[in-house]
């Protein structure tokens, strides 16, 4: 009964359309488009819900690994005693693994991730054990710079100053308490005191290790690496605890040279561009009771 009611409707539609004069073609049209906005809405909804189930598992990777992994994968435990030579051959000692941890890490941790195109990834959060915890990478073309070498001495330069750079970028006074007697140009111990603006003291103990390397052969490309690390007991800087809050830094970087095409040029030519793939971790361990809301300047470096 009702399928021939709806055979009936559907004659008497058609008889409307053509006594109106609007071609059957019209209507055929504007079936299609309905039915493909439909298509479009269900399709749109379960991309949605793939969406969220892809968000939700990134939420349990956070909550049940990152936050609680309480080290780095590009961390070392360091003791530096009191003798300068013992001080010196430990950084020498350690130097190739530093180098290669932070070599492998960023190699594996970008491989599916753009190359050339500027991008970044952050958390911030707090440990069970009432640590802040930051961590970051990044990727950040440099463009119309001449090499790497380029980037990577300016880098140093700034590293090699960073009592100065850290003041003159915050504002906040930065004194080092090392004499640096165990640098080379491989690599570098700072031990850093921060009176921010509120008075609190922020120390850090951290290690660099640096290498370039300038290919003599065509085909290959050069690089540099960077990687740190923090003191984990220091005979001769001891950390004050007492007095101060403890910063400790991870952090891996690597320099590449990639040619990128001008566009809208007329011709075919290509512009040098040093990509700086950056990874840092942050740990603050404080010691101060949180009675109130403490905001703390973190810096990258």
């Amino acid at each position: 009964m009702l399928e021939a009611e709806l055979v009936e409707l559907k004659q008497r539609v058609v008889q409307l359309r053509r006594a109106s004069g609007i071609p059957d073609s019209f209507f055929a049209e504007k079936e299609q488009l309905l039915s493909k906005i439909h298509d479009n809405n269900r399709l749109r909804t379960e991309a949605r819900k793939q969406d969220l189930l892809l968000r939700n598992a990134h939420a349990i990777m956070a909550s049940e690994y990152l936050m609680k992994c309480s080290e780095s994968p590009i961390e070392n435990f360091i003791h530096l005693t009191t003798d300068l030579k013992q001080r010196r051959a430990a950084l020498v000692n350690l130097k190739e693994t530093k180098l290669k941890q932070a070599d492998d890490f960023i190699t594996e941790r970008s491989k599916v991730m753009p190359q050339v195109t500027p991008w970044c990834q952050e958390s911030k959060f707090e440990t069970e054990e009432g640590h802040f915890c930051a961590e970051k990478m990044d990727n950040t073309p440099f463009h119309g710079v001449r090499s790497v070498r380029q980037v990577f001495e300016a880098l140093q330069f700034f590293f090699r100053n960073m009592e100065i750079s850290i003041s003159e970028m915050l504002g906040d006074i930065t004194v080092r308490e090392d004499d640096d007697s165990t640098a080379s140009d491989a690599f570098s111990n700072h031990r850093l005191v921060s009176t921010m603006s509120h008075g609190v003291k922020v120390e850090k103990n951290i290690v660099k290790f640096f290498k370039l390397v300038e290919p003599e052969h065509e085909g290959q490309a050069p690089y540099a690496l960077v990687a740190t690390d923090s003191v984990d007991l220091d005979d001769m800087y001891p950390y004050v605890p007492q007095e101060r809050i403890r910063m400790d830094i991870n952090a891996a970087m690597k320099f590449t040279e990639h040619f990128c095409k001008i566009p809208r040029t007329g011709r075919r030519r290509h512009a040098r561009v040093i990509l700086c793939m950056d990874l840092e971790a942050f740990h603050i361990l404080g010691i101060l009771k949180r009675t109130k809301t403490m905001n703390t300047n973190v810096w990258w470096c």
